[in-house]
């Protein structure tokens, strides 16, 4: 998958229940290949998901345990449709069947497949709306389009998917505005100068520009 490859496992005869999938995203190219099924499961964000049967004692009636389907979960999830190649977000599921489990009941076989429906709030989006600050505010997630803001998420609209606010160096460029006299000539604009700018890392804008016209520029 673009971010999980296969959310549980399975060893020696045994399954592990994968983990809450929240509040993420996918934009990679994404390709599988292996020797079973379930290895070439690709999906836009996730591989596969592990659906495994809890198998508990049944204090009312020793002879009958009681099995409960889970599985982990993903929701307010996207992927990008147009860079990854895949149309589904999931690429397949891995589920106990009856030889591991003997005759299972039509109540678990029925869990089983309620969860493998691939969840609503798991979409396949463009690299548009990837850039827009709107997909993710509908989903719920903690956002904005504006800098200074106290969200964990920051999205430069137009230009980026969601980025964490937390791995952004923040600079201060109020002090940087130069004004000059039009004097017909070319004059060269650049934020180099500003204290902790390293301008190849600029998100945004290459940190330098040129005008010779009169008007407000920015760089």
């Amino acid at each position: 998958g673009g971010l999980v490859g296969s959310n549980g496992a399975s060893f020696g005869g045994y399954s592990s229940i994968g983990g809450d999938i929240q509040n993420t995203y996918a934009t990679g190219l994404v390709t599988a290949t292996g020797a079973s099924v379930e290895q070439t499961y690709a999906g836009g964000l996730l591989g596969a998901n592990q659906i495994v049967v809890n198998y508990s004692y049944n204090n009312e009636n020793p002879d009958s345990p009681l099995l409960e389907p889970l599985s982990g979960t993903v929701s307010n999830s996207f992927w990008n449709t147009e860079t990854s190649g895949q149309t589904q977000g999931i690429g397949g599921f891995i589920a106990p069947n009856q030889e591991q489990f003997g005759d299972l009941s039509a109540e678990v076989l029925a869990q089983i497949d309620a969860l493998k429906q691939v969840p609503e709030s798991l979409k396949g989006i463009t690299t548009a709306q990837m850039k827009q600050s709107s997909t993710f505010k509908e989903a719920g997630w903690d956002i904005s389009n504006k800098g200074g803001d106290e969200t964990v998420w920051r999205i430069y609209e137009g230009y980026t998917g969601p980025l964490l606010r937390d791995f952004l160096t923040k600079v201060d460029t109020s002090n940087s505005t130069s004004n000059i006299t039009y004097d017909g000539k070319t004059h060269n604009l650049t934020l180099n100068g500003v204290e902790g700018l390293d301008s190849s890392k600029l998100l945004v804008g290459s940190g330098t520009d040129s005008a010779r016209n009169a008007g407000n520029y920015k760089a």
